[in-house]
């Protein structure tokens, strides 16, 4: 969604480097494969010359972290360094992506980029060693862009779709009863591309007004559909984000979704 995003804009020449090439190619972009090889990150910077560069969080990272921290590694605050030292090299900016999960949550809570991190969980706890390490790319050349859970992508491992059919992650049964600002995948690509334009600096929030449980945003999806809503839990904590710095810089909003997250919240 991202990578096609910025391949609409005709001020825009998009390359997606990844392990493995796309399922399906995405119009406008090019891709390529970067391996792990020495060098060869270095080699695809090279070639492509790109004035900013953009690392994604591995999708459903937090499942599959605290399903098997030893198998999670650190591959992606190593990436976010290897990144950080070429692109101190080239001079290029390195945006990455990180998520609310650095924050573990609080009564209540809405939490604002001046705000202590504190991550809970494996998965928040590299989020945080990445945005550690973006700095390493040089003085006002790195961003840091938190999100919350991200939908709207139509793949079968969507938190929408597999609310719809009632398909819930180990890691949201678990953490069921914290609620978090899920954030559609349009809205996360206007704010990526609003951050890039602006050639800003620092941490930004974009994330949806509303902070739901896993079950709660899966009742939201199931209604919207007509479908039979499950049993909620009482929201305990929340981990929503402060969006006033993104909405006064970058000219960025939300799409709204969903029902005002307090409603949902911490009592």
């Amino acid at each position: 969604m991202l990578a096609q995003r910025l391949a609409w804009q005709p001020d825009f020449d998009v390359l997606l480097a990844a392990s493995s090439p796309p399922v399906e190619p995405l119009p406008g972009v090019s891709s390529v494969v970067a391996t792990a090889e020495r060098g060869a990150l270095r080699r695809v910077m090279l070639d492509f010359a790109p004035e900013t560069v953009v690392l994604l969080a591995p999708e459903h990272d937090a499942a599959r972290c605290e399903a098997d921290p030893a198998a999670c590694h650190m591959a992606f605050p190593d990436a976010a360094r290897r990144l950080a030292r070429v692109c101190l090299g080239t001079g290029t900016r390195l945006v990455v992506h990180s998520s609310d999960l650095v924050f573990d949550g609080r009564p209540r809570g809405c939490f604002a980029e001046t705000d202590r991190p504190a991550p809970s969980t494996v998965a928040g706890r590299h989020h945080l060693a990445a945005e550690n390490a973006v700095r390493g790319a040089g003085f006002h050349r790195w961003a840091v862009v938190r999100t919350g859970p991200i939908f709207g992508l139509n793949t079968p491992e969507d938190p929408r779709q597999r609310a719809v059919g009632g398909v819930l992650t180990a890691f949201e049964m678990e953490h069921g009863a914290q609620a978090r600002p899920y954030t559609t995948a349009d809205e996360a690509a206007r704010g990526f591309e609003r951050l890039v334009r602006a050639r800003a600096h620092g941490l930004f929030h974009i994330a949806g007004d509303y902070a739901l449980t896993p079950i709660a945003f899966a009742n939201v999806a199931r209604r919207a559909e007509g479908l039979l809503t499950l049993s909620e839990p009482t929201p305990r904590t929340a981990t929503g984000l402060l969006t006033l710095r993104a909405r006064t810089e970058l000219g960025w909003h939300p799409d709204g979704y969903g029902e005002p997250w307090p409603a949902r919240g911490a009592p």
